[in-house]
Formats: structure tokens, sequence, C-alpha cells
């Protein structure tokens, strides 16, 4: 977590693809009721272990 952020990676391949439509639909909920804001990011985040 970054102050009131939390950020959820995940490496292609390691999520099944009924895992990935169940986050995405949590994710546009949340996102139409204002509770989050989705950013994507090229970049591994500080402190995150090599893939």
């Amino acid at each position: 977590m970054r102050g009131n952020s939390t950020v959820i990676c995940v490496r292609p391949g390691h999520m099944s693809p009924a895992l990935v439509e169940e986050w995405n639909q949590h994710l546009e909920h949340a996102t139409r009721s204002g509770r989050v804001l989705i950013a994507e990011a090229d970049d591994e985040p500080a402190g995150h272990p090599p893939l």
C-alpha cells in the first residue's frame, strides 16, 4: 500500500482466465462506483522482486 492506495500486480500467465475475468468484474464495479482509480504502469513498483 502507498498512503491510501492499494497496488495489485499480476505477472502475465500467473492468473487463470476465469480469475482474470472475476477480478475485472470487481474492478469495473469499484471504478464505476468511484471507489478506485485504475492506472497501468510499465515499470515494476519499487522493492518488487525481480521476475
